[in-house]
């Protein structure tokens, strides 16, 4: 598949997931994790916007396009659930709220050496 990502990107949402944390990408943010996708708080970088939710698969796809079948339904279930909670003041019923419990991104540009253990 044709690629756009540069040599050497590190892509955002894999960074999250291996622990490398910063005012805009706190572990607080993540707010709730399935085996294939995860919910987070987006950063509130907008006046008078409280933030929004960017649900996300967990292995690393660089567009829609190679995104499989199985990770993009996780991705609208964990959306569904989350805005449910949200709707109801609750937390989504399935979701655990740590990626820790099962191995972040395994497809992720990052080299293995990088990622801390599962």
């Amino acid at each position: 598949m044709r690629t756009h990502e540069r040599a050497g990107y590190d892509c955002p949402f894999c960074l999250i997931q291996r622990g490398v944390h910063d005012e805009r990408n706190r572990p607080a943010d993540v707010v709730a994790v399935t085996e294939h996708a995860y919910a987070r708080i987006s950063p509130k970088w907008w006046p008078a916007n409280d933030g929004a939710v960017l649900v996300i698969p967990r292995a690393h796809h660089e567009n829609l396009y190679g995104i499989p079948t199985e990770a993009g339904h996780a991705v609208w279930d964990l959306t569904q659930q989350v805005a449910v909670a949200m709707r109801d003041g609750s937390r989504p019923p399935s979701a655990r709220r740590t990626p820790s419990a099962s191995p972040p991104c395994s497809n992720c540009p990052a080299s293995s050496a990088e990622r801390p253990p599962p």
